[in-house]
C-alpha cells in the first residue's frame, strides 16, 4: 500500500465533500442544535423554579390565641423542607368574615382561615376557599391548626409553652437502605438522555457515511472514472482511500459537535449558578466526567466501527453498476446498524443484563451498545476490553476481506454482481 496515494484519495473525498455549502451548513445547524440541548435542561429548570407560586391565606382570628402568629412559622419550616412546592404565605386581618370570604371569592387571596372560640373554651375553625373542596391547602392548614388548638387546650389547663413544645418535639427518625444510594430519577434520566444521544449519533454515523461511500463507489465505476483512478492506484489504496476521506469527514462534522456538547455539559454547573438555579436534581451530575468517559469510547469505537462498516460499504457497493442497486444491495448491513440501534436502547432500560451483554461485546452491534451501557451503568473492565478487542480484530478481517471483494469488484464491468463471480475471479487471480 502507498501512503502518499492513499493520502490523495482521501484528500479528494473529503474535499468533494467539505466543499458543498450544503455539507458546511448542516454542520453548523448540528453543532448549534447540540449546545441548545445542552443548555436546554438548566434552562427550563430556571423557569421552572420561576414558576413556583405563593398562596395567600388571610387569618380573620376572633379569638385571643393568636393564631395567625402561631401558623406562620410552621409554614415556614414546612416550605424549607418542600421540594419545588408552593410557598403558603399566612397574613392576619382586621377585616370581618364576610369581608374575607369576598376577597377569597375576588381573587386576591387563596383563602381564608375564621377563627373563633367555642362557649367550652375550645378553637373553632372554619376553612374558606373559592371551590370549598378539600384541597392540598386545606389539608396542610388543617394539620397546623391541629396543633395549634391542642397546645391552646393544654396552655388552658395549665401546661405551658415550653412544657407543650417539649412534649410535642417530633422523634428522630431517620431512613436507612440496605443496598447503596442510588442516584435520583432526575440524574439518571440525564445519563439515559446522553446515552441515547451517542446511540442515535452513531445509528445516523454509521447509515449516512456508509450510504456515501457505498453511492460514491457506484458513481465512479458507472461513470468510467475508476479505469482512470486504477492506473494511477491499486483496487486497495483506492478502498483505503475512499474509507479515510469519508471518514475525515465525518469527524469534521462530529467533531465540532462532540467539542461544543462536552464543553456545554462541563459547564452546567456554571450556567446554573449565573442563573441562580437552585434545587433542581436535574444538575446533580457529573456532566464534565461523563463527557470525558463518553467522548473517549465514543472515538475508539467510531474509529472501529466505522472502518468496519465502511470497508464492508465499499465492498458491497464495488459489485454495483447502478446506483438504483444500492440500497437493496446494502439492506444486510443497514439490517446489523439497526440491531445495533434498538439493542442500544434496549441496553439504556437494562444496562446489567445478558442482553445489554451480548450486544455490548458482539462486534457488529457493540459500538452502538457499549457506550450507552457505560455511561448508564456499571461495565466491567474485562468486558470492556474484551470488547474493544473483539470489534478491532474484526475491523481488521472487514478490512481485508473488503479489500479482496473490492479489487476484484471494480473490475466486474457488464458482469452480474455475484458472489460466484467475485470468489472464481478471487481464486483464478490467486492462482496465478
Amino acid at each position: 500500500m502507498d501512503l502518499q496515494r492513499i493520502w490523495l484519495v482521501a484528500k479528494r473525498e473529503w474535499w468533494s465533500r467539505f466543499s458543498q455549502r450544503s455539507f458546511r451548513i448542516v454542520t453548523l445547524v448540528q453543532v448549534v442544535a447540540i449546545l441548545i440541548g445542552a443548555c436546554l435542561p438548566t434552562i427550563i429548570a430556571k423557569f421552572a423554579g420561576d414558576s413556583t407560586s405563593v398562596q395567600h391565606v388571610i387569618v380573620v382570628d376572633q379569638s385571643d390565641a393568636k393564631v395567625a402568629e402561631r401558623m406562620a412559622p410552621l409554614f415556614a419550616v414546612a416550605d424549607d423542607q418542600a421540594a419545588g412546592g408552593n410557598g403558603v404565605e399566612i397574613q392576619a386581618s382586621t377585616d370581618t368574615p364576610d369581608a374575607a370570604r369576598q376577597q377569597v371569592n375576588d381573587g386576591k387571596a387563596d383563602a381564608a382561615l375564621l377563627v373563633t372560640r367555642e362557649a367550652d373554651g375550645k378553637l373553632a375553625f372554619s376553612y374558606v376557599s373559592k371551590s370549598g373542596e378539600t384541597d392540598t391547602l386545606a389539608q396542610s392548614i388543617y394539620a397546623v391548626v391541629a396543633s395549634i388548638s391542642m397546645q391552646d387546650r393544654l396552655q388552658q389547663q395549665g401546661v405551658s409553652e415550653q412544657e407543650f413544645a417539649s412534649a410535642a418535639a417530633p422523634p428522630a427518625f431517620t431512613i436507612q437502605a440496605t443496598e447503596a444510594a442510588s442516584e435520583n430519577d432526575a440524574s439518571q434520566g440525564a445519563r439515559y438522555a446522553i446515552g441515547f444521544v451517542f446511540a442515535i449519533l452513531m445509528y445516523m454515523v454509521i447509515i449516512l457515511y456508509g450510504m456515501w461511500i457505498a453511492q460514491g463507489v457506484v458513481e465512479e465505476k458507472s461513470s468510467r472514472i475508476m479505469e482512470i483512478m486504477i492506473n494511477a492506484a491499486t483496487p486497495r489504496d483506492l478502498l483505503a482511500g475512499k474509507v479515510l476521506g469519508i471518514g475525515l469527514a465525518a469527524l469534521t462534522q462530529l467533531v465540532p459537535m462532540m467539542l461544543v456538547g462536552g464543553i456545554a455539559f462541563a459547564l452546567q454547573p456554571r450556567l446554573a449558578k449565573a442563573l441562580d438555579v437552585t434545587g433542581s436534581t436535574i444538575l446533580d451530575i457529573d456532566f464534565g466526567a461523563i463527557s470525558a468517559q463518553a467522548i473517549g469510547l465514543f472515538a475508539i469505537y467510531f474509529v472501529l466501527g466505522f472502518v468496519l462498516y465502511a470497508s464492508l460499504y465499499a465492498s458491497i457497493a464495488s459489485l454495483l453498476s447502478r446506483q438504483e442497486e444500492v440500497s437493496q444491495a446494502v439492506s444486510p448491513l443497514m439490517t446489523f446498524t439497526i440491531v445495533g440501534y434498538l439493542g442500544a436502547i434496549f441496553t439504556l432500560s437494562a444496562p446489567d443484563g445478558l442482553a445489554a451483554q451480548i450486544f455490548s461485546i458482539f462486534p457488529f452491534t457493540a459500538p452502538f451498545a457499549m457506550v450507552p451501557r457505560s455511561i448508564v451503568g456499571d461495565v466491567p473492565a474485562w468486558e470492556l476490553m474484551l470488547s474493544i478487542v473483539l470489534l478491532a480484530i474484526t475491523a481488521v478481517g472487514g478490512v481485508l476481506f473488503a479489500s479482496r471483494v473490492y479489487r476484484v469488484g471494480v473490475l466486474m464491468y457488464g458482469q452480474k454482481p455475484s458472489w460466484k463471480n467475485v470468489l472464481r475471479a478471487g481464486t483464478i487471480r490467486a492462482a496465478r
